[in-house]
C-alpha cells in the first residue's frame, strides 16, 4: 500500500474508530476520447472482446468486469471496462 493511502487510512481510523474493515476501495474514471469512427479496440486497450468472423462488426458498446486475484499481497483487484457509442465521438 501507497504511503499517502496508508496516512489517509490511518486518519480516517483515528477520527472514526472502526471496529475492522472490510473493503477499502478507490476509483480511477478515465475517458478516452478515441478520434476515429471505425477502429480496432486492441490499438487502445489490452483486452478487449472478440467478436466471431461471421458477426457484423459494429460494436456500439462494450462491458467487462474482471477480478483480479493478487496472492503475493493477500487483495483482489476489479477492473472495470466500459465502451459506449457516445465516448467514440
Amino acid at each position: 500500500m501507497c504511503g499517502c493511502i496508508k496516512r489517509l487510512l490511518k486518519i480516517y481510523s483515528d477520527k472514526v474508530k472502526p471496529l475492522y474493515a472490510e473493503r477499502l476501495a478507490l476509483r480511477y474514471i478515465n475517458a478516452i476520447k478515441i478520434p476515429e469512427n471505425k477502429f480496432e479496440l486492441e490499438d487502445y486497450f489490452l483486452t478487449a472482446p472478440k467478436i466471431g468472423n461471421d458477426l457484423p462488426q459494429g460494436l456500439i458498446q462494450f462491458f467487462c468486469r474482471s477480478i483480479i486475484q493478487d496472492d503475493k499481497l493477500d487483495i483482489e483487484y476489479v477492473k472495470i471496462q466500459n465502451l459506449k457509442e457516445d465516448m467514440k465521438k
